[in-house]
């Protein structure tokens, strides 16, 4: 079964989708004597090895349909879900230990959708703050939380720099894998961390309006140019005019290069597609400070629980490039002495 998410932008027909028709069967026909049974199917597609983490958002939908009509599915789906996060997955199946790892990523997922949905608030997000804490391979929260209160001034921002001497070093990365689905799933909402994606977007549309105002100057200055050179000439000329008035007409090639159109006409963009360019910036950069901004409240966690979670995003980063960097230098040196070991070899041959 295809779980496209009828609100993706990906979706070519969002209202005859699987999704958007179960999500129309929910609201209009009465399935209160089958609500275990579809909480069940949907564990057992959860669990499902052809399940991915794409069709998870679209589970999520069907859930939240559920979840509005009927109060009783939304406990047994988590209840499920839950389990399945603080065991582990299930690695009794063919897969071992990679299925097991999958299955709790897909779990994991669930859970993360159904607090970006609102259908899990509260104190019901200990489960996704533990995981992460434990893939994260994080210190008691006793101690991280002593240690973001050392570092955040008055005004509320968090000295990056004394976290990373005092407390990232604690860390010991568990389950990369985990950590960096999450993030990608529900960094801005959870923890108002801005996807480098949109920071790109943001920089790229500047660049081409700068571009474009840039180009529109350079080419209204050269027709300004071109004006004042093609005027009316004055009495001390016309005796010149004369003459070019009799000679020959320029060559092809030379006509070609005078009606040459100019590179900066194809820099130029639209006012209108200026405008919207601006609106998207405005829009993207309002958002971003929206989650961003310390003590926000319109993040999809309580503030104490989304400091936990970026603090874990931001060490497992730390700690996962800092062993990227050991690892590289450490290859460097053995490529060297390897090239080394390599020329002594053929100097003892010859």
């Amino acid at each position: 079964m295809v779980w496209d998410d009828p609100s993706s932008s990906t979706c070519a027909n969002p209202t005859s989708t699987p999704v958007a028709v179960m999500c129309k069967d929910i609201t209009t026909l009465n399935l209160s004597r089958y609500v275990d049974e579809i909480a069940a199917a949907v564990l057992e597609v959860v669990a499902s090895p052809k399940t991915k983490l794409g069709d998870i958002p679209g589970i999520a939908k069907v859930c939240g349909a559920m979840h509005e009509r009927y109060e009783d599915f939304t406990p047994t789906v988590l209840s499920g879900v839950v389990s399945v996060i603080k065991s582990g997955g299930d690695s009794s199946k063919k897969d071992g230990a990679a299925g097991a790892a999958k299955h709790k990523r897909v779990c994991l997922r669930l859970l993360t959708e159904f607090v970006l949905l609102g259908i899990v608030n509260g104190t019901d997000v200990k489960p996704m703050v533990k995981v992460i804490a434990e893939a994260s391979g994080a210190p008691p929260s006793s101690d991280v939380v002593a240690a973001v209160e050392d570092a955040t001034d008055t005004d509320g921002y968090i000295d990056q720099d004394a976290l990373a001497s005092s407390l990232y070093s604690k860390y010991n990365v568990q389950d990369a894998n985990l950590v960096v689905s999450f993030a990608k799933a529900a960094s801005l909402e959870a923890t108002g961390f801005v996807p480098k994606a949109v920071r790109e977007m943001v920089d790229t549309l500047r660049a081409e309006i700068e571009t474009s105002k840039e180009a529109e100057g350079r080419l209204r200055g050269k027709q300004e140019g071109l004006t004042s050179a093609s005027a009316e000439p004055d009495e001390s000329d016309k005796h010149m005019v004369a003459v070019d008035e009799v000679s020959p007409s320029p060559a092809p090639q030379a006509q070609e290069e005078g009606t040459r159109i100019d590179e900066d006409e194809y820099s130029i963009v639209s006012h209108s597609l200026i405008q919207k360019a601006d609106d998207a910036i405005e829009a993207a950069e309002s958002t971003s400070e929206l989650f961003s901004k310390p003590g926000s409240q319109a993040l999809a966690v309580p503030s104490h629980a989304s400091m936990l979670l970026r603090t874990h995003l931001t060490a497992t980063h730390h700690q996962l490039s800092s062993t990227l960097v050991t690892t590289h230098a450490r290859l460097l040196k053995l490529e060297k002495r390897c090239e080394s070991d390599r020329l002594l070899q053929g100097q003892l041959s010859e």
